[in-house]
Order: C-alpha cells, then sequence, then structure tokens
C-alpha cells in the first residue's frame, strides 16, 4: 500500500511499501482505530503500542521512563500472557523518583522481519491478535 505523495518503506520499521514514514503512522492509526472499536481486537491494544513504539523510537520513546515502560510492558505480556492493565501498573511504577536521563545511544538497526504493514494487512480480530502477539 502506498500512501499518495509519499513511497517506499518507512524508513524506522522498515515496513515495505507503506509510503515512507507518514504511511506508516497512518498505517498504526487505523490498526488502533480497529482495535478501539472491536473487543476482540482491543485484548492486544497494548502490545501493538509498545510494539510500535519500539520499532519507532526516535518517535515515541524520547524518555528513559518512556522506553523503560515499553520495554517492561512488552516482555511482561510476552512472559506472562497479562492483560492490558499492565501499562498502567508499569506507568505507576515508573512515576515520580528522579528524572531519568537517556544515553545518547543509537537505536538499533533492525526492528523486527514483523510491522505495523502486517497487523493492517489482517483479516478477522483472531488473525489480528495472531499476529500482535507474534
Amino acid at each position: 500500500m502506498v500512501f499518495e505523495g509519499t513511497a517506499g518503506s518507512c524508513p524506522l520499521c522498515g515496513a515495505d511499501d507503506v509510503g515512507g514514514r507518514e504511511g506508516c503512522e497512518v498505517l498504526f492509526q487505523e490498526v488502533v482505530g480497529r482495535e478501539f472499536s472491536d473487543p476482540a481486537r482491543f485484548q492486544v491494544h497494548m502490545m501493538t503500542v509498545d510494539a510500535y513504539s519500539l520499532q519507532h523510537p526516535e518517535g515515541y520513546m524520547k524518555s528513559l521512563k518512556s522506553h523503560a515502560a515499553h520495554l517492561t510492558s512488552m516482555c511482561w505480556a510476552q512472559e506472562f500472557d497479562a492483560p492490558p492493565l499492565v501499562g498502567k501498573r508499569v506507568s505507576a511504577w515508573l512515576e515520580g523518583g528522579p528524572e531519568l536521563v537517556r544515553a545518547p545511544v543509537p537505536p538499533p538497526g533492525a526492528r523486527g522481519a514483523l510491522t505495523v504493514a502486517d497487523v493492517h494487512a489482517t483479516g478477522d480480530a483472531r488473525e489480528h491478535v495472531e499476529v500482535v502477539r507474534r
């Protein structure tokens, strides 16, 4: 899928033929919209947000606390098949305390084989949940 006025792959996650960074963001917003309109899809909403943020840290993980929140939430979800409420628990854990400064480390080159384009291309809620979990 290529969006008018943009071309190519997302330079951050590597999703092919999505219309560049802008097109990738459009796909993400559409996926999130589907999740909010369907309870069966919404069960993996936090995993969708965490995965997209981890693949697009330049825009979604500017602080060290944000990095910790998304990484911890994703790890918890993968290890324990946790409910979406874990995101609130992680946020509460990170609130307050000293201000943490993120070291100027470049983001990873490879950000995973699956992208928001794969989630966007799913058909029904069962397939959506399966792809997000992968």
